[in-house]
């Protein structure tokens, strides 16, 4: 597997975080939004920011509990989404509690999505929904 992303920066205001908890609908429709319960805690983002490709795929894994992301499709594409989304986030210079939250919204959207085979536009309109909640939220 070739490497495709890279990223380099500051990590202020990781330390200070509290972790955050998603559900993720992987693999299993028939699970429903339950289906994986994965905890990213702050310690676990700056070692995700800092890491290369390569181990930041690892530690995502595990905590998405998907041992076989390497070799198994499905598995792949999703760690991989949540790669890219983090990935965006900090590109995107977001604060970590905006990481968080923006984190949340794609995984929860991606999992209803596929829990309830929600259409492109019932999945933007959730995602709208969510992101505004989420932002009103932030302090």
């Amino acid at each position: 597997r070739e490497p495709q992303h890279g990223y380099s920066g500051g990590l202020e205001g990781v330390a200070t975080m509290e972790p955050t908890a998603m559900a993720l609908a992987v693999g299993d429709e028939q699970a429903g939004l339950e289906a994986h319960r994965v905890i990213i805690s702050p310690a676990q983002l700056a070692e995700i920011w800092a890491a290369d490709e390569q181990a930041a795929l690892g530690v995502l894994s595990r905590l998405a509990s998907q041992p076989e992301y390497e070799s198994d499709l499905r598995q792949s594409v999703y760690v991989d989404f949540l790669y890219s989304t983090l990935l965006y986030c900090r590109h995107s210079e977001l604060s970590v509690a905006k990481t968080f939250a923006a984190f949340d919204v794609s995984v929860e959207v991606l999992a209803r999505a596929c829990a309830e085979q929600l259409g492109k536009e019932e999945a933007f309109g959730l995602w709208s929904q969510l992101l505004m909640a989420r932002i009103k939220a932030l302090p």
